[in-house]
């Protein structure tokens, strides 16, 4: 994956948080380097079972961390696989997304405003693949594509629409109008 403009420095205290919530930077966990410690003395884990782990993680690792060091430096090659998980689409991964989401609602005090901001602005688009994925899934679970929905219409009005692509734009009006699921199914008989 390569990023133009892509954030390159040292950063410590808020300006490590900002820098993982800022788009686009990767949030993935083969994207870092990390110290064990950070791990071992926080306590931090991978969600065992789960999907969109590096999700429910990187955050906790990046806000114990003392600081982060970023480099637009191509160190590593990643391969994709057809049969990866990333390449399929389940309603447990909506879910999975879901918990994470409101996981990093718990671990931030959100009640200074403009962390929200930061904070609802990077679980936008992980939001946006959930409600996807609970809306493509051969599972239906229409109260977790409800709660999704809900939080995503919640935190939009928080935030507005300037910070994201027309593309998501487009989806999140798509949404609002009850609309998405519609456009899918047409998508899927083409």
């Amino acid at each position: 994956m390569y990023i133009s403009n892509f954030p390159t420095g040292i950063y410590i205290g808020k300006n490590k948080i900002n820098l993982l919530f800022r788009r686009p930077f990767p949030h993935f966990a083969w994207s870092f380097l990390y110290r064990t410690y950070l791990f071992t003395k926080y306590a931090i884990f991978y969600p065992i079972g789960r999907s969109y782990e590096d999700y429910a993680t990187t955050y906790k690792v990046f806000s114990f961390a003392n600081k982060v060091v970023s480099t637009d430096q191509r160190l590593y090659e990643y391969i994709q696989r057809d049969s990866s998980i990333m390449h399929s689409q389940n309603i447990s991964q909506a879910m999975d997304i879901l918990i994470a989401t409101q996981e990093i609602d718990n671990f931030f005090n959100l009640e200074d405003s403009q962390l929200k901001k930061v904070v609802y602005m990077y679980q936008l688009p992980r939001l946006l693949n959930a409600y996807g994925i609970s809306l493509k899934s051969k599972v239906k679970n229409t109260e977790l594509t409800a709660k999704i929905k809900g939080l995503i219409l919640k935190k939009i009005s928080i935030i507005g629409f300037s910070s994201f692509s027309k593309r998501d734009v487009i989806k999140i009006l798509l949404i609002k109008l009850n609309l998405l699921g519609y456009l899918y199914r047409i998508k899927k008989m083409i």
